[in-house]
């Protein structure tokens, strides 16, 4: 006699690492080696020309590697490709920037005229989502820290989350004041 379906031992197959959903298609984050390997791969895809717009946002990014020279390199060639490019910084707070990441720093000294830094209204500062989307003529893609402590989160190329990251960005822009100067005047 054949067993039925329901009391089979077999296990279900494992699922796909993607995830399909009404967000779109996304790709998990899982720990700091994924996360920093995602933030290098996806600026070198900006440094290739892939992505005229920058929009990085989060609380603090004393974790983020934006002083590892591999990012900084990639923000130079991305910065040398001309034309209508603009890099957008979203902090709570930039006292620690200058020790955390020198090397970037002095890229923003260099080209401040494509980099803005943002600071939102102090209430906001320490609640901000952690975020870097890429945008460009044809389409966007959203890095997204679900868990700032552990670096886990989401990688989405397409969907829905897309638009919505871009409409949130936008809305914390609008109360935001610039934030870290590139150069420091006074005696």
């Amino acid at each position: 006699m054949k067993p039925q379906d329901s009391q089979s031992t077999d296990l279900p197959a494992a699922p796909h690492p993607d995830w399909q959903g009404p967000d779109g298609v996304r790709e998990p984050i899982e720990g700091r080696g994924a996360f920093v390997q995602a933030i290098k791969d996806l600026l070198g895809e900006a440094a290739a020309g892939t992505w005229t717009d920058l929009y990085f946002c989060a609380p603090q990014f004393e974790d983020w590697p934006l002083g590892d020279s591999d990012v900084v390199d990639a923000l130079v060639r991305w910065s040398r490709l001309g034309g209508a490019r603009h890099c957008q910084f979203i902090a709570g707070h930039y006292e620690q920037w200058p020790a955390h990441h020198p090397r970037w720093v002095q890229w923003r000294r260099t080209w401040s005229h494509l980099v803005n830094c943002w600071q939102p209204e102090e209430e906001m500062a320490d609640h901000l989502p952690s975020m870097l989307l890429l945008s460009g003529p044809r389409r966007s893609l959203l890095l997204e820290l679900t868990n700032n402590h552990y670096q886990t989160g989401w990688l989405t190329r397409t969907g829905s989350r897309l638009g919505a990251a871009r409409q949130e960005i936008d809305a914390i822009l609008q109360r935001s004041v610039p934030g870290f100067s590139a150069t420091v005047l006074g005696l």
